[in-house]
């Protein structure tokens, strides 16, 4: 057990992602330890049994259209469920968990294999693993060991994370002591907001953009190394700036990170650069990477982003520098940061020229002519 980075119930996710299958994480959190052989094949089996869903709740999915986001799926799912299943008393609220979480996989593959192929398919599989079952009913066959351990670590990776916006969407909710149905329909809501979801779906713009590991590493060569761009940023492993980091490193690019203190406790280092300065202060961090960096690009991301952008957008405003600022506003990600900073401006807090201060990028091919243009003067 470690108590540095992010950890479930002491245990150091990069081990979990290694070691442990999803079903394991999942029993776990819910029931406060790993579960010995004889523990996971009863839990297996229990969540394998909870894969089938209500007729009543297909006839909805059913009248869910094809051009439906699977998000909205999932909680009209949820909700219908709660409303077929309800929890009852707090008792069962482990139980309602299990049935909610093995639910999900048949949920959205029922609704997208019938709007988009009129094909009700059969939910209640005996593939071992959730996210194989999802994978088998989305795609119609058997996906590769490879493909269905890449989904299990991917929900082991976002298994637990206590205080973003969607969980304490759903810890709001359950504190009015109301069902596990309405907090986690309440969750999958905040989840679906462009301010708290969008970093992955940017990242996988990126990585989409290139048929193998090859390409994407030349990619990332010609545009960091060739161009000689160097990448500043916070210096963690985690997020689109820890994948965004480790690709340039390992295409040989010029990445410099800069981390406090506190951050190396409660935030995963990225130990594969050869470049990074630790500093006590927060503010010593941000003013390290302004006075390191000739433009600034601002990704999807949380309030730590928020508070950056608008230090150095202020500073700007302030004309104590002159350098170029990019967001990068994937799938309409800061909508509502553009139009905070437009009723700002009309309320006369800001002037016009303020509008030209940052140029909105929609798309990966226009960001990265962008980097070269603004290297190249």
């Amino acid at each position: 057990k470690a108590g540095k980075g992010l950890t479930y119930r002491g245990y150091e996710i990069e081990v979990l992602a290694e070691k442990a299958s999803f079903e394991e994480v999942a029993y776990m959190l819910l029931y406060g330890n790993l579960p010995n052989q004889s523990e996971y094949d009863l839990y297996s089996s229990k969540l394998k049994s909870y894969r089938n869903l209500p007729d009543e709740l297909k006839e909805v999915l059913e009248r869910i259209p094809a051009e439906a986001h699977p998000m909205d799926v999932m909680r009209t799912g949820c909700s219908m469920l709660g409303n077929l299943e309800p929890e009852g008393d707090f008792s069962n609220q482990n139980e309602t968990a299990d049935r909610i979480m093995a639910s999900f996989a048949s949920i959205v593959t029922y609704w997208y294999r019938y709007s988009h192929d009129g094909v009700r398919v059969e939910t209640e599989t005996d593939h071992p693993t959730i996210g194989g079952q999802f994978l088998s009913l989305l795609t119609g066959k058997e996906p590769s060991e490879d493909h269905a351990r890449a989904l299990d670590v991917s929900l082991i990776l976002y298994a637990e994370h206590g205080f973003n916006a969607s969980t304490f969407t759903a810890r709001t909710c359950a504190s009015t002591l109301s069902d596990m149905h309405s907090c986690i329909t309440g969750a999958i809501g905040t989840l679906r907001g462009p301010l708290h979801g969008g970093a992955n779906e940017a990242a996988m713009e990126m990585i989409e953009k290139y048929s193998n590991r090859e390409e994407a590493k030349a990619g990332v060569l010609d545009l960091l190394a060739k161009k000689e761009i160097r990448l500043v940023y916070g210096g963690g492993n985690m997020g689109l700036m820890g994948v965004l980091s480790n690709s340039a490193i390992n295409s040989g690019g010029d990445v410099y990170g800069v981390i406090t203190n506190h951050l190396i406790e409660i935030e995963k280092r990225n130990d594969s650069l050869n470049n990074i300065k630790i500093v006590e202060t927060m503010h010593e961090r941000k003013i390290e990477m302004y006075n390191n960096a000739d433009a600034f690009l601002i990704f999807p991301g949380g309030i730590g982003t928020l508070e950056e952008f608008f230090e150095i957008y202020s500073w700007k405003q302030l004309r104590l520098h002159k350098k170029p600022i990019f967001i990068y506003n994937f799938n309409d990600f800061w909508r509502d940061l553009f139009t905070l900073l437009e009723n700002i401006i009309k309320k006369d807090f800001a002037g016009e020229n303020m509008k030209e201060a940052y140029k909105v990028i929609n798309n990966y091919s226009d960001l990265t002519k962008e980097l070269e243009i603004n290297v190249e003067n």
